[in-house]
Formats: structure tokens, C-alpha cells, sequence
């Protein structure tokens, strides 16, 4: 079954999106509302185009490095700054398409529990059954 390290790798994936969906893009804290409010302009708006640019090039630099194949901290760090502009450009976006920082912290933690899996294929064939 699990092991306490593998338990809180998943729930560490799991919980750090969800609590980051409820704190700021919900109403709970009433501070999704504020930023959303904050980026209602026109001006958000070409900022949340130029972001999404941002994030195409981005992720064709890391296509031509060959990201999969650096070392696991560099991994890391390409992936929290691909989320962060991920993140950027649905937040600031938000006039156009207000549900959008929603669907990508949704899809946030599938994809990393994933990326959990396929890095320890790498190492150790883990099974579909083994894993979940």
C-alpha cells in the first residue's frame, strides 16, 4: 500500500492546489472577488495576452532544451514557473474568462500525481494498481 512518504507526496499534490482554488479564486475569504475585481480592465487584459505569449514561448524553450531530462530540481523549477504563468494568464484573463484560474487549479493536481508517477516509473515500474 502507501508509505508515509508516498501518502504525503500525494496529499501535499492534492491539498497545496485545492487549498490555493479556495483562498484565492473562491469567495470564501472573499479575496477571489478582490483580485478578480483588481484585473476588470482593459489593461489586465493585454497583460493576460502578453502572459499567455509568455507561456507558449516558455513551454516551446522547454520542449527545445528537453526539459524531461534535467535533473529532478530543475524540473521542479520549470514546472512552478510553467504553473505560475499558467496561473497569471487565467487570472489575468479573468474579465474574458472568469472560470479559467478554476479549471487549471482543477487540473492541477491530477497532472502532478501523474508527473509522481511517471517519475517513479523511471526508477521502479509502478503499476496503475500499485500506485493508486
Amino acid at each position: 500500500m502507501f508509505e508515509a512518504k508516498e501518502f504525503l507526496q500525494v496529499l501535499s499534490l492534492v491539498a497545496i492546489p485545492d487549498v490555493l482554488l479556495v483562498v484565492f479564486v473562491s469567495s470564501v475569504f472573499q479575496l477571489g472577488s478582490k483580485i478578480f475585481n483588481g484585473v476588470a480592465n482593459n489593461n489586465a487584459r493585454l497583460l493576460g495576452n502578453l502572459a499567455v505569449c509568455l507561456c507558449v514561448i516558455w513551454l516551446v524553450v522547454l520542449f527545445i532544451i528537453d526539459a524531461a531530462q534535467c535533473h529532478l530540481v530543475f524540473e521542479c523549477l520549470f514546472g512552478l514557473v510553467t504553473l505560475g504563468l499558467l496561473l497569471a494568464s487565467a487570472v489575468l484573463r479573468g474579465i474574458s474568462y472568469p472560470w479559467a484560474a478554476t479549471i487549471v487549479l482543477l487540473a492541477v493536481p491530477p497532472f502532478l500525481v501523474g508527473f509522481l508517477r511517471f517519475k517513479q516509473e523511471r526508477t521502479n515500474y509502478a503499476k496503475a494498481e500499485k500506485f493508486y
